[in-house]
C-alpha cells in the first residue's frame, strides 16, 4: 500500500464550518457547489455566582435538552461560490437527507430533501402501517438560474424520493425512493409518473421491518447514461430455497414515455451470490461493478464481516473479480480518461477508527493500488475529462491529478 497522498490546497471555501458534515461536491471551472448536512450547534452557559465565581455549565437554550428536537434541528444547505468572490449560502431547508443534481449549462439545479420528524416518531406506533408516512416528509426544489433562487416544486410530500438523476439537459429525469419506488418526469419535474417496478424487487409488506432483517429497503445501486437517458437498476433477490444465497438482478430501462410497467423487460445481468453496490458502463453489455460477499443473513452486516470486490462482468459473465479483502467501505466509483479506475472509501484500522482510501487502476481493474487519501474528507468530486479529483476539508477545497 502506497503512502498518505499529499493533497494540493486549491483555496478557502467557507469561513463558517461549524456543524459541517459530509456532503455532495461539484466543481467547475468558474463556481463550486458544496450540498451538506449542518447540525444546529449546541453551546453552553456558565453559571456564577454573585461573586463571579464559575459554579456550572448549563444548555444555552431549553431545545437543546431535547434530544428529539436536537435531531429534527439538521438543515441541508447548499453553499455557491465563484472564483475570486464570498462563498455564499444559497439554500437551507429543515433536512436530514438530501440529493442534488445540476444540469451541464450550470443553470438547472435541482435539490431533493428528506425530513424525519423525530418529535412525531415519538408519539406514532411502530406498528401503525403508515408510520413512515406519518413521521417522514420529502420535498422537491429547483433553480433555472443557477441556484440564486430556487421553487418548491409539485410533489406529494408523503412519497418518497431520496435520490434525483436528470440529463444534462435538467429535463428528463427519474425520482428514486424507499421501499424501491420510482417516478420518471419529462418536462423538469413539473409533473411525475410513477413506474411499477419487477415483480423481483416488490416488497413484502410487513409491519415491522425488524421482522426481515436482511432485506434492503431501498435501491442497492443505480447508474443513469445521461447521452441515451437509459436507467441501470440492481437489487439483491434472496433464495428462498436456500438460506444466505442470492443474487443482485440488473435491469436497464430505456427512455420510454409509455413504459410504465418494468416487468415487460427483461433482466440484463445477474450476479450470483454478490450484493451490488454501484454500477458503471464498459461497453456494450459490459459493466465494471462493485460488490461487497458475506452471509447475506443480515442486510446491515458490519465492514469487518464483508469482502468488497470489482468484477468485471462481459454480456452476463465474470470475466474479472478482484477482491479487496474486508474492512473497507468502498463509495464512489469514477472512469477516467486512459483506462482510469478510481474508488473512493473507507478503510477500518481500529476500532472506530477509519482512514480515508483509494484504490487506483490502469489496466481495466486487474491491478489496483491503494493510497491512503488522509481522515475526514468531507466531499468529493472527479472531473473525468483531466482525471482530476478534487476535496473538501474543513473550510478548504483541494485537489490532486490521478496518476
Amino acid at each position: 500500500m502506497g503512502c498518505t497522498y499529499q493533497w494540493d490546497s486549491e483555496r478557502e471555501f467557507t469561513n463558517n464550518i461549524d456543524g459541517l458534515d459530509g456532503g455532495l461536491l461539484n466543481v467547475y471551472d468558474d463556481r463550486v457547489y458544496f450540498l451538506v448536512n449542518r447540525q444546529e450547534k449546541i453551546t453552553f452557559k456558565d453559571i456564577r455566582d454573585q461573586d463571579g465565581n464559575y459554579l456550572d455549565s448549563v444548555y444555552a437554550e431549553d431545545w437543546m435538552r431535547d434530544v428529539s428536537e436536537l435531531s429534527n434541528r439538521v438543515y441541508t444547505e447548499l453553499y455557491r461560490g465563484f472564483n475570486n468572490q464570498p462563498v455564499e449560502k444559497i439554500f437551507s431547508k429543515q433536512s436530514q437527507n438530501s440529493s442534488l443534481s445540476i444540469s451541464d449549462d450550470k443553470k438547472t439545479i435541482y435539490i431533493s430533501t428528506e425530513f424525519l420528524d423525530y418529535k412525531i416518531a415519538t408519539v406514532v406506533p411502530t406498528n401503525d402501517p403508515n408510520y413512515d408516512r406519518k413521521i417522514y416528509f420529502y420535498n422537491l426544489y429547483k433553480s433555472i438560474d443557477g441556484g440564486s433562487n430556487f421553487k418548491a416544486m409539485p410533489w406529494n410530500s408523503t412519497n418518497s424520493i431520496k435520490q434525483i438523476l436528470f440529463d444534462s439537459t435538467g429535463v428528463y429525469g427519474y425520482g428514486l425512493g424507499s421501499d424501491r419506488t420510482l417516478w420518471r418526469t419529462d418536462d423538469g419535474a413539473e409533473t411525475w409518473k410513477k413506474i411499477k417496478i419487477p415483480k423481483e424487487f416488490q416488497l413484502i409488506q410487513t409491519k415491522d421491518r425488524a421482522d426481515r432483517p436482511h432485506v434492503s429497503y431501498d435501491w442497492d445501486a443505480f447508474y443513469f447514461d445521461q447521452k441515451t437517458k437509459t436507467l441501470y437498476l440492481s437489487c439483491f433477490v434472496h433464495d428462498k430455497a436456500v438460506k444466505g444465497k442470492g443474487k443482485s438482478i440488473i435491469y436497464a430501462v430505456p427512455w420510454d414515455a409509455n413504459l410504465v410497467d418494468l416487468n415487460s423487460l427483461q433482466p440484463v445481468a445477474t450476479v450470483e451470490n454478490q450484493f451490488v453496490t454501484d454500477i458503471k458502463l464498459a461497453g456494450e453489455n459490459k459493466f465494471y461493478l462493485l460488490t461487497e460477499v458475506y452471509g447475506f443473513e443480515r442486510y446491515h452486516t458490519s465492514m469487518e464481516f464483508k469482502n468488497s470486490h470489482f468484477i468485471v462482468l462481459d454480456q452476463n459473465r465474470i470475466t474479472l473479480d478482484h477482491d479487496f479483502g474486508k474492512k473497507y467501505l468502498l463509495g464512489a466509483f469514477f472512469q477516467g480518461k486512459d483506462n482510469l479506475l478510481y474508488i473512493i472509501g473507507m478503510k477500518e484500522v481500529g476500532i472506530g477508527s477509519y482512514d480515508d482510501i483509494a484504490f487506483i487502476s490502469h489496466d481495466g481493474g486487474k491491478n489496483w493500488r491503494e493510497e491512503k487519501e488522509g481522515r475526514w474528507l468531507q466531499g468529493n468530486y472527479f472531473d473525468p475529462e483531466s482525471n482530476k479529483a478534487w476535496a473538501y476539508k474543513r473550510g478548504k477545497l483541494y485537489s490532486r491529478t490521478i496518476d
